[in-house]
């Protein structure tokens, strides 16, 4: 937001107001194709292809990653 407002001249809040307004309205626009209704059959058709893929049942995804200590 600094950069945004040093390069175009417009205050520290207009800039953080225009961000605001411009994420709610593609927020607004997206959220219905980028993440659908979560339901049974939506959670039993992830599980079922990532059974298929991995061998492993009853379950609707993983997570991995480095694990420091």
């Amino acid at each position: 937001m600094t950069d945004l407002h040093l390069i175009y001249w417009l205050g520290l809040s207009t800039v953080s107001y225009i961000i605001r307004e411009v994420a709610q309205v593609i927020w607004l626009r997206w959220k219905d194709d980028c993440f659908p209704p979560l339901n049974e059959e939506l959670f039993k058709k992830t599980a079922d292809g990532f059974e298929e893929r991995t061998q492993f049942p009853h379950c609707v995804g993983a997570i991995d990653g480095k694990h420091t200590g």
